[in-house]
Parts: C-alpha cells; sequence; structure tokens
C-alpha cells in the first residue's frame, strides 16, 4: 500500500511541476488518471475488506467523483463542444486535478494506518 502511495504522490508531483506548461499538465493528467483509477481498482478488489469504515468512504467518494467526472466528459463529446464551453472548463481543467490530489490523500491515510499497524520483529511490545 506504501508503494502505490508513493507512485501516485510522484506521479501527482511531476504534474504539479508542469503547471508551468498547461498544456504539458493536461496531457501528463492522462497517464496519471490512468495509473490512479488502475491503483484503485487494486485497492478495491484487494484490500477494501480490510479497509476501515471511513477509509472504504474515501473509496467510495472517490469513484463517485470518477463516475460525475466521466459522466461529463461522455456528455461533452456526445453533444456540440461549441454549445458546452462553460461545462468544459471543470470538466477537463478542474475534476481531474481535483480528483488527483483527491486520491493521493486517500492512498496517503490508508498507508499511514497501515505502516502504524505493521509492529517491527524487532521491537520489545
Amino acid at each position: 500500500m506504501k508503494l502505490l502511495h508513493k507512485i501516485n504522490a510522484f506521479a501527482l508531483g511531476l504534474n504539479l511541476l508542469l503547471i508551468v506548461a498547461p498544456v504539458f499538465a493536461m496531457l501528463a493528467l492522462i497517464p496519471l488518471g490512468i495509473l490512479q483509477l488502475i491503483s484503485a481498482i487494486i485497492i478495491t478488489l484487494k484490500y477494501y475488506k480490510g479497509l476501515r469504515l471511513d477509509h472504504r468512504k474515501l473509496i467510495e467518494i472517490y469513484w463517485i467523483l470518477v463516475a460525475i467526472d466521466f459522466t461529463g466528459i461522455l456528455m461533452v463529446w456526445t453533444t456540440d463542444t461549441s454549445a458546452n464551453s462553460f461545462i468544459m472548463l471543470p470538466i477537463f481543467v478542474l475534476l481531474p486535478p481535483a480528483i488527483a490530489i483527491y486520491f493521493v490523500y486517500i492512498t496517503y491515510t490508508i498507508a499511514k494506518e497501515t505502516a502504524q499497524n505493521i509492529k517491527c520483529p524487532y521491537s520489545t511490545n
């Protein structure tokens, strides 16, 4: 779990560095989104039952946000995009980075708790 968090945090950090060139930042969000979707699928399928209730809620909220974003993307692609310029800004520019930051927060909290629950074999406790 800690490795998933480190990979996601690195990918997000790389995207934040690319903010100075918005076109590159938006293009870099595509592999970040794919990486985070794969990570979320792994967490959901492999670790979900072992997570605390509050972590489960965070993952559920993440999937709701992803569904909202995909629905928005589908709406923009299936309708006249010139009429939906106002809708395109939040769907393509604002929501994906917000979801990415939220997912890194999720992996951080899960990794932090996982690290606290693992006891050192050399400890006296």
